[in-house]
């Protein structure tokens, strides 16, 4: 006998029981009454005990695939191939349909072309940036190089022209000195000498001295900057001529100063009137120099112009940049057009991709909608895949029993269809609200199928343990009365009836836990306790094992838990 008869003969044989109790009852007459007075009213009992119990809930529900999905198509076209068929297992991201590819593929390939050319494009405008960047570079530092070159020779031109017009000017006026002093000893060499004449050749000598001193100065000085690269070696070699002319009149100096002191004579005429002569003759030397110092300043002039030129050309270089930046737009325009480029290859290839149809997860092929060479549109749909493991049990509970449950909870499962075998499962989700319209509450149980038995649509009971009590106070719920909302047991205490009111806790099927109102030991009446009343006697029976409980305790039972 399986299950499903055990529950439909169970309200007949309670039935049964019942009639043959009240049968029982009348046909005694007058004489039996007196004998229930006597003896008390015979009633079933059974004995509160203490031990481990588990809480469970049961939950009912129908087994579900996890995971179901009908695959359609995105891009319409022609359907090449079906490499599936009902029943077959698919992987995640198997290839199982594959439409046709031909103007994908060419869109593809024309894609990568357009890549390719503009990468060359960007190629070329990197190569064109860097060459004038290269190029502007190189010409800006010549440019500075020129100009520093230009100062430089401005510089030596003028501390040049400056030199000369330095040594002309004193040449002059050692020239006219000497002229002075020649025609002035010449006098007093014509007049005779005299003390005076005597001073004024030694002043003479004096101030010839000086004039050599200045003169050799103005040499040593030439030839340090000729050295040094700042003047011309015609100017070294007038600084020598100066030198020499002002040794010249030293030497002269020092005769007349002789001749003064020794007398004047016929030859110191002649060598006074000589040295007026040669003295005019280095006045008009030292003149006919002044055209030194034009050459010097045309040489100043055309090193200023030099200077301009190359600050222009330096200008001009730097100017250049403005290329560079430019050329450096063109490159960014190069770089957005490969990423266009690249952006629509992946277009392409998304296209092309698409054409490929992939089974979005592990599972088995439920339904096949096409064949090869039909003609799918958008939305058509191919295949049906289910995932049949984990398997799902979708139940649904109360507001009472949602809030003892969470994410998690281990969960026992038997399946009405494969009797004898339990599943072990889980709670993977519980729904945050309630379904409209009612105050149930969605559950899903993730049950083990790794073999593959359970089936979407079999009938499936979850047994959940909510909590485990190891010394609980334990009696059967044919025991318990609910008398609008208290729930009631009555207990034979010295052979008569005492009502007491009890609250409950853990409920594993038809036994429960009584948190109060009743101890380990106690007797309580199971079967008929809305025919007794408080302080009644009784003639309790224990109930045998497994003995069938009346109608009128299965109407009494409380089959929830209080909140």
């Amino acid at each position: 006998m399986n299950k499903t008869t055990r529950r439909l003969l169970i309200p007949l044989v309670a039935a049964g029981a019942l009639a043959m109790l009240v049968v029982a009852g009348c046909g005694r007459g007058k004489a039996p009454a007196a004998t229930e007075t006597a003896q008390g009213t015979p009633v079933l009992v059974e004995t509160a005990t203490r031990g481990l119990l588990h809480d469970e809930l049961v939950l009912t529900g129908t087994a579900q695939a996890d995971q179901d999905s009908t695959i359609n198509v995105e891009v319409p076209g022609n359907v090449v191939a079906v490499y599936v068929r009902v029943g077959d297992r698919v992987r995640a991201g198997q290839t199982v349909v594959r439409m046709d590819t031909d103007l994908a593929s060419a869109q593809l390939a024309q894609s990568a072309a357009m890549v390719r050319s503009a990468q060359a494009r960007q190629s070329q405008a990197r190569v064109s940036v860097q060459l004038t960047e290269e190029s502007t570079r190189v010409g800006v530092r010549q440019a500075e190089i020129g100009v520093q070159a230009a100062r430089d020779q401005l510089k030596k031109a003028q501390t040049a022209h400056d030199l000369t017009r330095t040594q002309i000017d004193n040449s002059i006026a050692q020239a006219q000195t000497g002229l002075d002093a020649a025609q002035t000893a010449l006098r007093d060499v014509q007049a005779g000498a005299r003390a005076q004449e005597i001073a004024q050749a030694q002043a003479a000598l004096d101030q010839a001295q000086a004039s050599r001193r200045l003169a050799e100065s103005d040499y040593n000085r030439a030839r340090s900057l000729y050295q040094a690269g700042a003047v011309s070696q015609q100017q070294v070699e007038t600084s020598k001529t100066n030198l020499e002319i002002a040794q010249g009149r030293v030497k002269q100096a020092q005769e007349g100063l002789n001749l003064a002191q020794a007398g004047a004579r016929s030859e110191q005429v002649r060598l006074a009137e000589l040295g007026v002569t040669q003295a005019r003759q280095a006045l008009q030397l030292a003149e006919s120099r002044r055209d030194q110092v034009l050459v010097a300043q045309r040489d100043v002039n055309a090193a200023e112009s030099a200077l301009s030129n190359a600050q222009q050309q330096l200008a001009l270089a730097r100017s250049q940049r403005q290329q560079v930046s430019m050329q450096q737009e063109e490159a960014r325009a190069a770089a957005a057009a490969v990423g266009q480029a690249r952006a629509g290859q992946r277009y392409a290839a998304t296209g092309v991709s698409k054409l490929y149809i992939r089974a979005p997860f592990a599972g088995q092929i439920a339904q096949r909608m096409i064949e090869p060479g039909m003609t799918a549109g958008t939305g058509t749909e191919l295949l049906r895949i289910v995932s049949l493991q984990p398997m799902k049990v979708k139940a649904q509970v109360s507001e009472l029993q949602v809030t003892n449950l969470r994410v998690g909870q281990s969960a026992e499962v038997v399946v009405d269809g494969l009797p004898e075998r339990t599943f072990d499962g889980q709670i993977a989700r519980l729904s945050p609200a309630s379904n409209p319209g009612e105050r149930m509450y969605t559950v899903d149980i993730q049950v083990d199928n790794a073999q593959g038995l359970i089936k979407p649509g079999m009938f499936c009971r979850a047994k959940v343990i909510l909590d485990t009590v190891p010394d609980a106070v334990i009696v059967s719920r044919d025991a318990l009365v609910e008398n609008g909302e208290d729930r009631l047991v009555y207990a034979v205490q010295d052979g008569k009836i005492d009502v007491h009111k009890v609250r409950i806790g853990a409920i594993n099927g038809n036994r429960v836990q009584i948190v109060e109102g009743v101890k380990g030991g106690d007797q309580l009446v199971v079967s008929g306790q809305s025919l007794l009343a408080a302080g009644q006697s009784v003639q309790p029976q224990a109930r045998k094992s497994g003995e069938v409980i009346s109608e009128t305790a299965a109407m009494n039972a409380a089959p929830e838990k209080s909140s």
